[in-house]
């Protein structure tokens, strides 16, 4: 942060810091001019951005590839179709970001050890940004195609739950 104030509010503030447990370090820095113009560490992010979306092609494709997993078993790719069964309001994150939490219903008959087996299940959804707009407009009881990647619901919970980056109607 940036603040120009007097000595009374920066005693205030060395006082906030230095009781608060959120803060886990602080460093304050009293310069004689205001410091406009960005940061190392933004320009290093303004650079990396730069870099990974044209500025260097062959660049951007070789960090691309580093960072897909090096083999099958680290994929997390997947595919369901079934039913919007149940849809929360849509809301938006801190950042601004449109987000979405609903319910999937799924029913299918698959292979199972040689033999057929009935599955039926129900698994939470989240969508973010353009995708959480257009399945909060989407029609429920409708067929998707349901297409993202599963991850734990937070920190606490080991449930799973579906992010999906693209739905078609089925």
């Amino acid at each position: 942060m940036n603040i120009e104030c007097d000595q009374e509010t920066l005693t205030e503030i060395e006082h906030a810091y230095k009781f608060n447990d959120a803060v886990l370090r602080h460093l304050i820095v009293n310069m004689t001019r205001a410091v406009t113009e960005p940061s190392p560490m933004m320009k290093e992010e303004k650079s990396r951005t730069v870099v990974g979306e044209s500025a260097k092609p062959e660049t951007a494709r070789k960090n691309r590839r580093r960072r897909q997993p090096s083999n099958e078993v680290s994929r997390n790719q997947v595919v369901l179709t079934g039913k919007l069964i149940e849809r929360n309001e849509l809301r938006h994150t801190p950042a601004g970001l449109s987000a979405l939490n609903f319910r999937i219903g799924h029913v299918s008959e698959q292979v199972e050890a040689g033999k057929s087996r009935s599955v039926n299940l129900e698994i939470e959804g989240v969508a973010l940004g353009e995708v959480a707009q257009k399945l909060s407009k989407a029609a429920q009881e409708a067929e998707y195609r349901f297409e993202g990647f599963l991850a734990m619901r937070s920190k606490l919970s080991r449930q799973p739950v579906l992010h999906v980056n693209r739905f078609d109607l089925n």
